[in-house]
């Protein structure tokens, strides 16, 4: 009863719009809430549900951050459902939520999908605490996280903090930041794409 809705409603959207498509669709389903903790027997559920009505799904995303505590018992399990299923598992928020990556990746014997856009974000934040500290400031200000050193960015609840607030600090009603940001990383293209690559290759080698 409580997820007949949501599986009928991705039947629609699957026929209607990608089932005959002339290339290839990655279709992936994110399944976490806020406020309400995906058991491996729902997951098992819609996936069956999903299959046996013919929807191929390319991806099922969890987000560690909502779904902290249930993963943590039932990684394994929910990894075992999609291999059974044959798609990936995905996970938001993989590098400030998932406890044990490495872990993710050898239940699902590697066929799982991090989401590193945190990475891609916190790059840039710390690219701009240590060259703009006017632009910074102004970033820490609408984070909500004190700007006076920049090496705070490093902590576990400052990154979160920063990670979770880039839709508000990017937000034209709120932070209204994009713009300058944007400008800041086009003057430092060369910086950024260092720093991405050196962070996300630290990320991949730390699995």
């Amino acid at each position: 009863m409580e997820y007949g809705e949501a599986i009928m409603h991705i039947q629609f959207i699957y026929n209607s719009y990608l089932k005959n498509t002339p290339w290839d669709i990655d279709f992936e389903l994110t399944l976490s809430k806020p406020g309400k903790l995906l058991t491996p027997q729902e997951h098992y559920l819609i996936a069956n549900e999903l299959e046996r009505n013919g929807i191929k799904l390319a991806a099922i995303c969890l987000d560690p951050l909502n779904e902290k505590e249930a993963l943590a018992e039932n990684l394994q399990l929910h990894c075992d459902i999609a291999s059974a299923f044959e798609y990936r598992l995905s996970f938001r928020n993989a590098e400030i939520g998932l406890a044990d990556p490495a872990a993710a990746l050898k239940y699902t014997k590697g066929k799982v999908h991090f989401k590193l856009n945190n990475i891609l974000w916190m790059s840039a934040v710390k690219l701009i605490a240590a060259t703009d500290a006017e632009l910074y400031g102004s970033i820490a200000a609408i984070a909500g996280v004190d700007p006076v050193a920049a090496d705070c960015i490093c902590g576990t609840d400052a990154c979160k903090t920063f990670a979770l607030s880039y839709r508000k600090v990017l937000n034209p009603k709120e932070g209204n930041l994009a713009g300058d940001i944007k400008a800041f990383l086009q003057a430092h293209r060369d910086e950024y794409a260092e720093a991405v690559r050196t962070n996300v290759g630290n990320y991949l080698k730390n699995l």
